[in-house]
């Protein structure tokens, strides 16, 4: 096994705050034993993605560079580079994490009890629409597109995690509505993701001073209501 793929299978484990057997990216095998779990190799992820994403959200995707990123853990570019040997690994990391908050948030919504397929996918929306009124988050996301139109790696790291996005929703679409096959669950799926995404364009941080506004949330739930009952 390399060292690349040793030091990316840690990274990705961290992320995901538990050790997963895993195949990565690039062909990476499993981590050695016990490495995702040693706290000090965690917490120094933890906090260069801290400051990669302050550096997206204060500086611009031109800044994001491992140097910059070092400079702001103060710590020395090479351990940087040792948990993330490229800017696209880092970014790779980037969205694994906003993932795995997303996860954790929607799971919080329903601990207390059961819930309906239908209420955990409005309850996925609910939170991204939240996150429209987060300056940091708002700006964190329109940085990586920006990145992803000069970078033809991050392009594909943005295009993996829409695919994840799109599939997770086609799942809790079939759920709702077993009638559904793949194909217009799929499609349904792409439709609610631009709804909920491009709204962000227009509402929260960035709100478009439009009357069309008032109310354009309850809109929105009613139509993914009927892209998941409607056959």
């Amino acid at each position: 096994m390399t060292n690349f793929g040793k030091r990316r299978s840690l990274v990705r484990s961290s992320v995901v705050a538990r050790p997963r057997k895993t195949t990565a990216p690039g062909g990476a095998r499993r981590a050695r034993a016990g490495t995702a779990v040693q706290p000090r190799g965690q917490h120094r992820v933890e906090a260069i993605l801290h400051a990669a994403r302050a550096v997206l959200v204060e500086d611009g995707y031109a800044a994001l560079t491992t140097r910059k990123v070092a400079e702001r853990v103060g710590v020395r570019q090479s351990n940087v580079q040792y948990y993330f040997p490229a800017k696209v690994d880092l970014v790779r990391a980037l969205f694994e994490d906003s993932m795995a908050r997303t996860t954790r948030v929607v799971a919080e919504r329903f601990a207390a009890g059961r819930a309906s397929p239908e209420a955990r996918l409005l309850g996925g929306i609910e939170h991204f629409l939240e996150t429209h009124h987060v300056r940091e988050e708002q700006r964190f996301l329109r940085e990586l597109w920006a990145l992803a139109a000069h970078d033809r790696e991050i392009a594909e790291v943005m295009n993996q995690f829409y695919r994840r996005w799109v599939d997770l929703t086609a799942r809790s679409l079939v759920l709702i509505n077993p009638a559904l096959d793949r194909g217009r669950a799929q499609r349904r799926a792409l439709l609610i993701v631009s709804l909920v995404d491009g709204l962000s364009l227009f509402r929260g941080v960035t709100a478009l001073d439009h009357p069309s506004l008032s109310g354009i949330e309850h809109e929105l739930r009613d139509l993914v209501r009927r892209l998941a009952r409607d056959d």
